[in-house]
C-alpha cells in the first residue's frame, strides 16, 4: 500500500485559480444533536508512540435544505462500455431523488471543460433533460483534467444558496496534473465556501486516492461502483444516496479541542463533519483510556466522549497511513467514511501478501539477499507478519549452512603437508673463486646473449613463414616484446636494441595483416557480387515458369467457365491478378484480367437474368397458392413461462466453466468469505470466536481437533479483536495467522486446521487464460500507473441493402484505463463492467 500512496502523491495535482469567497450565513445546529458517535483504533508501533484513527460523527444536523448543485461527467476515453451505462443511470436517478427546489447545472469534462446547460435548472426540468440528452451523444474521447473542471465548478456558483459539486468519473486526471500546493489553495477555498465534493467512482480503474481526499477535505462522500452489489443497489438506490448526501447538513467547526490533549493530530485544521459518515482524523502519541473531544463553530458545537480500542494485528496499516500524511502536511488524509478506511485496510494486506509470495519465491531460487529485503519490508510494516519470521528464518539457516561448507573446505586446503625444506648453508667450493662483481657482469653477459638468440631465432622462423598467419606472427612477437621488457637484468642498450628490432618486425606484420584484410573483403565483395547476379537470374527464371503456369491456369478457368462452371470465372480473375502481381503491366497479364474479368460479368449478367425470369415465374406461382385455404391444425402451442424459466435456471451453471467443481454447500461457504463481517471479542476463546463465526455466517466450520492437538494449538487460547464491516476471509487472516492456524473448503464445510496441514493438501486448479495474461496498457492507455492515464475508444458500422432486403452490421468497442494520481492507495477494479461500446438509455 505504501508505495502506491507516494504514487498518488506524486501526480496528485494541478489546480489553482483565484475565486472570490462568497460568504453566507451558516445555519445554526439543533439545539440538542442527536446520538453523536466516536471510536478510536490504534496501533502500537514497537518502540515508538502509538498511531490511531479517531472517527467522529455527529448526530441530527438539522433537515435537508435547498442546495445549488454543479455536476461534472467524465467523458474522457475510459469511461465507455458498461461504465458508461452505469453511470449515466445512477446521474439520472440522481436528478430524479433531488428536491425540486434544488437546482443543477451540468458539466461535461475531458481535456477541456464543456457546459451543458445554461446556468443552474431544476432537476426535473426539460433543460436539464436537454443537457443530459446532448451528453448521451457525446463521444468517450481523450484524458481528463480534474483541476480545470473543479474551478469551473466553483466558479459556476452564484449567490448565497448552499452549494454542491458532484462528480461522476473515475478521479484520474492526467489531462493536465496536479500540484499539491495548487491542491492545498483549492480545498482550502472550498472549505471557505462551504462547498462539499461528493463523488460516484465508477470506470475501468478508480483513484480513490484523489476522490477521498476531495471527499475528506471538503465534507463530501465517495461511493465507489467496484465496491457495491448491483443486485442488492441498483442505479437507483445508488442514485437516492448521492442525492441525500448532497443535500444533508456539514457542520464546519473552526476548533477541536481534547480533555486530556493528544501530541500530534493530522490534518492541522478541523475537517467537516456529517451525520451519514465518519470524519477520520490521523493521530500519533500516547492514548489514554479515555478523553472528551469538543468541535465547536460558527453554527455551534459538538462534543464526543471517546473510549480507545485496544490495539490489534489489524491496525497495522495505520502506519502506513500516518507516514503518507505526515510526510504531505495532512494533505493524503484521504480516508472519507469507515468504508474507505476498510478499502486501506484491505489493500495493506493484499500488498504484505504479495511481498510474502515474492519473499518465497527468493528461497526457492536461493536469493537470500532478496528473501531477507521482502522480509525485513514485511516486519516494518507489519510487525506481528509470523510469515515475515519465517522467511528470515529460512533465509539466515540456509546462509548458515552455505558459510559452514565454505569453512570447511578452506580448513581443508589448510591442512596440506608443507614443501621439503632447502639446505641451510652452501657446498664446500669446488672452483676457484673469482670476483662477485665479474661474475655478476659474465652473468649479465651471458643472458644478454641468449635472449638476442631467442629474437633471431623467432625473427627468422617468422620471415620464413611469410605472411601466412600475421595473426599468429603478431602474437608471438608481442610475447617476445614483453619478455625483452621485462629482462631488466641485461644491459640497457642491448635491451633497446633487441626492443627496437621486435617492434620493427611487429610494424611489418602489422601491414601485412592489413593488407590481407582489405584482400579478404575484396574477395567477399566480389563473391558477394557473383551471388547476387546468379539470385536475381534464378529470381527472373522462376518468375517466368510461374508466370507461364498462371497464364496456363487462367486458360484452363476460362474453359471450364465456357462449359458451365459459374465459379471458374471468378477463379480465373483471382489467378490473373495474382498473375499481374508478378509481372506488372505486361501485355499478356494485362490480357488475362481484361478477359477473364469480362467473361465472368457476362456470365453473371446472363445468369441473373435467367434467374429473374424464373423468379418471376414462381412468383406468381407462389401467388397462386397463397389463394389455397389451409385449416389451423394442428395449433403452435408453446410452454409455460415456468418452463423457460426453469430451462434458464438450468443453463446457470453452465455461464463458466472450471474443472474444480463446488457443490451448493461449499459454494455458499466461499462466497460468504467476501461477506462483512462485525466481531467485538474481548478476550473470548478461540473456539468460541469460530462458533461465533459459524452463526453469524450460517456455515459449517469445523475444528481438526485431531491435528490441533497434535501440534498443542490450544483452543481455548484468549482471542482480543474489534472490527465493522471487514469480509470474513480478512477476519479469519487476523484470527487465524497469529496462532498458526489456516483453513479449508472441503467436504462441504470449512475445516480450521495447522498450516502445515493444510500445505500438504493440494488442489489441481484451471483457470481462464484470460486471467493469466497482462493486460495491454498505454502507460498505464491502459489504466495506471504513476499518473498516466489514456484510453482507446472506436465504433464503426456498416450497412446495406439489396433486392429488396437490407442487412447491416456494425461493431464497437473501447477499453480505458488511466491514472490521475497515480496507482493511489485505493485503487479499485470493477471486474463486473465490461468495455463493450454502451447502449446510451433513453
Amino acid at each position: 500500500m505504501v508505495p502506491r500512496i507516494n504514487q498518488a502523491v506524486r501526480y496528485c495535482a494541478l489546480f489553482g485559480i483565484v475565486v472570490s469567497c462568497v460568504s453566507g450565513a451558516a445555519p445554526a445546529l439543533p439545539r440538542n444533536p442527536a446520538d453523536p458517535a466516536a471510536s478510536l483504533i490504534r496501533f502500537d508501533v514497537p518502540g515508538a508512540d502509538s498511531v490511531f484513527a479517531l472517527s467522529l460523527k455527529a448526530g441530527t444536523l438539522g433537515s435537508a435544505i435547498p442546495h445549488d448543485h454543479v455536476v461534472l461527467i467524465d467523458t474522457s476515453a475510459s469511461q465507455t462500455g458498461e461504465h458508461r451505462i452505469q453511470a449515466l443511470n445512477v446521474l439520472a436517478a440522481t436528478l430524479q431523488a433531488l428536491d425540486r427546489a434544488d437546482r443543477v447545472c451540468l458539466f461535461a469534462i475531458d481535456v477541456r471543460v464543456h457546459p451543458l446547460s445554461d446556468g443552474f435548472f431544476a432537476p426535473q426540468s426539460a433543460e436539464v433533460q436537454s443537457a443530459l440528452d446532448t451528453l448521451r451523444r457525446r463521444v468517450p474521447a481523450g484524458a481528463t483534467s480534474l483541476g480545470p473542471a473543479l474551478e469551473a465548478a466553483v466558479k459556476a456558483f452564484a449567490g448565497d444558496r448552499p452549494r454542491s459539486i458532484i462528480y461522476f468519473g473515475d478521479g484520474m486526471s492526467t489531462g493536465q496534473l496536479v500540484q499539491q500546493p495548487d491542491l492545498k489553495d483549492l480545498l482550502s477555498r472550498l472549505r471557505r465556501q462551504e462547498t462539499p465534493v461528493h463523488s460516484f467512482a465508477v470506470g475501468p480503474r478508480t483513484d480513490l486516492q484523489v476522490l477521498g481526499v476531495l471527499a475528506a477535505h471538503t465534507g463530501g462522500v465517495v461511493v465507489v461502483d467496484a465496491l457495491v452489489d448491483d443486485a442488492r443497489l441498483p442505479a437507483e438506490k445508488l442514485g437516492q444516496i448521492l442525492a441525500r448526501a448532497a443535500a444533508a447538513r456539514v457542520f464546519y467547526a473552526d476548533e477541536l479541542a481534547f480533555n486530556p490533549d493528544v501530541e500530534t493530530l493530522l490534518p492541522g485544521f478541523v475537517l467537516p463533519i456529517r451525520s451519514d459518515r465518519d470524519t477520520i482524523f490521523l493521530g500519533k502519541g500516547t492514548v489514554g483510556e479515555s478523553f472528551e473531544i469538543t468541535a465547536t463553530g460558527a453554527a455551534g458545537s459538538l462534543s464526543w466522549t471517546v473510549k480507545p480500542s485496544a490495539t490489534q494485528p489489524g491496525n497495522t496499516f495505520l502506519a502506513g497511513l500516518w507516514d503518507q500524511a505526515e510526510r504531505s502536511e495532512g494533505l493524503l488524509v484521504a480516508v472519507a467514511g469507515e468504508e474507505l478506511l476498510n478499502v486501506a485496510r484491505d489493500e495493506f494486506e493484499d500488498q504484505v501478501q504479495q511481498l510474502l509470495v515474492t519473499g518465497r519465491q527468493a528461497v526457492a531460487q536461493r536469493d537470500l539477499a532478496q528473501a531477507e529485503k521482502v522480509a525485513q519490508a514485511v516486519r516494518r510494516i507489519d510487525p506481528a507478519n509470523v510469515e515475515a519470521e519465517t522467511l528470515l528464518t529460512a533465509s539466515q539457516k540456509i546462509k548458515a549452512r552455505a558459510v559452514n561448507h565454505r569453512r570447511k573446505q578452506e580448513e581443508a586446503e589448510t591442512l596440506q603437508p608443507p614443501d621439503p625444506g632447502i639446505a641451510d648453508g652452501p657446498g664446500p667450493a669446488t672452483v676457484k673463486e673469482t670476483p662477485l662483481l665479474d661474475e655478476q657482469r659474465s652473468i649479465q653477459v651471458l643472458r644478454a646473449a641468449k635472449l638476442s638468440k631467442e629474437v633471431s631465432r623467432t625473427i627468422d622462423a617468422i620471415n620464413r613463414a611469410g605472411t601466412s598467419d600475421p595473426e599468429a606472427a603478431l602474437q608471438q612477437l608481442k610475447r617476445m616484446l614483453t619478455t625483452v621488457i621485462s629482462s631488466t637484468d641485461i644491459d640497457a642498450d642491448i635491451r633497446a636494441s633487441l626492443r627496437t628490432r621486435i617492434q620493427s618486425s611487429i610494424e611489418r606484420m602489422t601491414g601485412a595483416l592489413g593488407k590481407l584484410e582489405v584482400e579478404r573483403i575484396a574477395l567477399m565483395e566480389k563473391a558477394a557480387a557473383i551471388r547476387a547476379s546468379e539470385l536475381a537470374t534464378e529470381q527472373i527464371v522462376q518468375r517466368d515458369e510461374q508466370l507461364e503456369q498462371l497464364i496456363t491456369k487462367v486458360s484452363t478457368l476460362m474453359y471450364e467457365g465456357y462449359i458451365g462452371n459459374a465459379e471458374a470465372f471468378e477463379r480465373a480473375e483471382e489467378v490473373a491478378r495474382a498473375s499481374f502481381e508478378l509481372a506488372p503491366y505486361q501485355g499478356v497479364t494485362v490480357a488475362a484480367i481484361y478477359d477473364s474479368e469480362a467473361a465472368g460479368q457476362l456470365d453473371k449478367a446472363q445468369r441473373l437474368k435467367l434467374r429473374r425470369y424464373d423468379m418471376y415465374l414462381a412468383t406468381l406461382h407462389q401467388a397462386e397458392m397463397a389463394h389455397i385455404p389451409f385449416p389451423d391444425e394442428p395449433p403452435v402451442v408453446y410452454p409455460a413461462p415456468e418452463v423457460w424459466k426453469s430451462l434458464s435456471e438450468r443453463r446457470r451453471k453452465w455461464a463458466s466453466v472450471d474443472l474444480l467443481k463446488w457443490n451448493p454447500a461449499e459454494e455458499k461457504i466461499r462466497r460468504s468469505l467476501s461477506n462483512p463481517t462485525n466481531v467485538e471479542w474481548s478476550e473470548l476463546a478461540l473456539e468460541d470466536c469460530i462458533t461465533y463465526l459459524h452463526e453469524f455466517h450460517n456455515i459449517n466450520i469445523i475444528l481438526d481437533k485431531v491435528k490441533l492437538t497434535e501440534d498443542g494449538v490450544a483452543l481455548d487460547q484468549p482471542i482480543t479483536l474489534k472490527l465493522q464491516g471487514v469480509s470474513l476471509r480478512s477476519v479469519l487472516k487476523l484470527l487465524l495467522e497469529p496462532v498458526q492456524l489456516t483453513y479449508m473448503i472441503e467436504n462441504e464445510v470449512m475445516k480450521i486446521t495447522t498450516s502445515a496441514s493444510a500445505a500438504d493438501k493440494l488442489s489441481t486448479r484451471v483457470y481462464p487464460v484470460g486471467d493469466l495474461v497482462v493486460p495491454i496498457i498505454t502507460p498505464r492507455a491502459g489504466g495506471g500507473g504513476m499518473g498516466m492515464m489514456g484510453g482507446m475508444g472506436g465504433g464503426g458500422g456498416m450497412g446495406g441493402g439489396m433486392m429488396g432486403g437490407g442487412g447491416g452490421g456494425g461493431m464497437g468497442g473501447g477499453m480505458g484505463g488511466g491514472m490521475g494520481g497515480g496507482m493511489g492507495m485505493m485503487n479499485v477494479a470493477d471486474p463486473t463492467r465490461s468495455m463493450a461500446r454502451p447502449r446510451i438509455p433513453n
